[in-house]
């Protein structure tokens, strides 16, 4: 069995990961090699469960030199697969050398890939998640970029050249932008392309909605073992009400990113109708848990990853703000110890 989790970051899908790992290793017993995002995640130090994922991610050996080479230098979208079928790195994710044939992946960075992905490996069986933009931005502020600018040249730049020449859109990089407002362009044509891409696909993913997940989690989870082929157990069920994840805590936004969020979510439920995903929470449910506040929120704060050049630059600038403390002090005293000279009270002692 080959099972692959996609969706954005910040979507459910460490919840759909590791609700199929549980399945899986239930189903077929232990010996499930995982992958926990490829393109980024070095899948041999990740493989096993969340838990295990979450503690080694903090550790350099968790990130993929090769996984982030071939994302870098591969598109973003993807609409014709064959120049990139030959990829062996790829190819090795479905197909461990070790030849098991038991394969859980999980992708954040491939919306824009799922025919490749499908080409690559025609029996893999596809869960695809799908979350309002408002939940999905307001935690990716907080954590991580969908650019992937903490760990390696920014992918912004030709995320904007791709979907200028996939939709005619005219974006211009030098155009200056919120943080806030380049997270939710992803968050749209990624989802939009990924969507786009089941359609012309050989087998369409099994596609969830990270709302109608949340409100009804034991059909889902039936849902989900009738698509694998498992028999249901009431067991199964239970591996859904466990909380896997950080989970945000701090729901406050602005009045402009209101806005901003509540335009995006007008064009979610349109994209959901449009691509017939059932969907039974109304606009106004999502802002619940928000509180909206008149004045502005300072978002675009970089979100350094754990790898050496980032700590190297967290302890230069540390090294220089101690500097900076330093030279500030001695500008003090050398003022203070002007002032008694002048007035006759230095005695000459430190």
């Amino acid at each position: 069995m080959k099972v692959c989790v996609l969706g954005l970051g910040r979507s459910g899908t460490t919840a759909i990961y590791e609700l199929c790992r549980k399945i899986m290793g239930a189903y077929l017993g232990p010996g499930i090699v995982c992958g926990y995002e490829p393109f980024l995640r070095d899948s041999r130090f990740l493989d096993g469960p969340y838990e295990q994922v979450a503690e080694k991610s903090r550790y350099i050996d968790s990130l993929s030199i090769e996984g982030m080479y071939h994302h870098l230098t591969m598109p973003l979208l993807i609409p014709d697969p064959a120049p990139f079928t030959a990829n062996p790195y790829l190819k090795s994710l479905f197909y461990p050398a070790d030849g098991n044939p038991h394969v859980l992946l999980k992708f954040i960075r491939a919306n824009g890939r799922y025919l490749l992905l499908e080409s690559l490996c025609p029996e893999c069986q596809t869960v695809f998640i799908i979350r309002n933009p408002v939940d999905t931005v307001h935690s990716v502020l907080r954590r991580f970029s969908f650019f992937g600018g903490e760990f390696h040249r920014d992918d912004f730049p030709r995320f904007l050249a791709e979907i200028n020449g996939r939709y005619g859109t005219d974006f211009s990089v030098a155009e200056p932008r919120k943080r806030i407002e380049k997270e939710l362009l992803f968050w749209y044509y990624m989802n939009r392309f990924a969507l786009e891409s089941f359609d012309g696909a050989e087998t369409r993913p099994l596609i969830i909605s990270h709302e109608e997940y949340s409100r009804d989690r034991p059909a889902w989870v039936k849902a989900i073992c009738g698509f694998l082929g498992v028999d249901f157990r009431n067991e199964f069920a239970l591996f859904a009400a466990d909380k896997v994840g950080p989970v945000t805590g701090d729901f406050t936004i602005s009045a402009e990113e209101y806005d901003l969020y509540r335009h995006y979510l007008d064009i979610y439920t349109d994209m959901l109708r449009a691509n017939r995903i059932d969907f039974s929470f109304k606009p106004g449910d999502i802002f619940k848990k928000y509180r909206v506040i008149d004045g502005p929120i300072v978002r675009d704060i970089p979100f350094y990853g754990l790898h050496t050049r980032a700590l190297e630059r967290e302890y230069r600038l540390l090294l220089e703000k101690k500097e900076a403390e330093l030279v500030e002090k001695g500008r003090v005293i050398a003022v203070l110890r002007e002032k008694l000279v002048e007035s006759g009270l230095d005695t000459g002692d430190e």
